[in-house]
């Protein structure tokens, strides 16, 4: 059995055209990440804490960069950021929505957990 945040990460990374996710504090530290590994998962991490500081500067939740063959969909709670890879073929924006209420039961969970 894998851990809650990685359970929670599988459901984003079977969407159609999603090919991996993961979670990480605001600062890019990667907590946990599916079918993203190693050194990527480093990269896409602090490519989410970036991207999440320009959201919340804006007033955003959510959003998407645009990177060759696909998108990093980020959402971004108090704590934490959520990112997914999306290759071109897949739904960004219904994607990157989705990941608000996803980062929202994550830092929830933490809350109850102590973590």
């Amino acid at each position: 059995m894998g851990s809650p945040l990685r359970e929670l990460l599988e459901a984003v990374v079977v969407r159609p055209g999603v090919v991996g996710a993961l979670v990480a504090t605001v600062d890019g530290l990667v907590m946990a990440a599916v079918a993203i590994g190693g050194q990527d998962a480093d990269a896409v991490g602090a490519v989410a804490s970036l991207v999440g500081q320009s959201l919340r500067r804006s007033g955003e939740s959510w959003g998407t960069l645009t990177v060759s063959g696909g998108w990093v969909c980020v959402a971004i709670g108090e704590s934490l950021v959520v990112a997914a890879l999306v290759e071109d073929s897949g739904d960004e924006n219904a994607v990157a929505g989705s990941l608000v209420p996803l980062v929202a039961e994550i830092e929830g969970w933490m809350r109850q957990t102590g973590g």
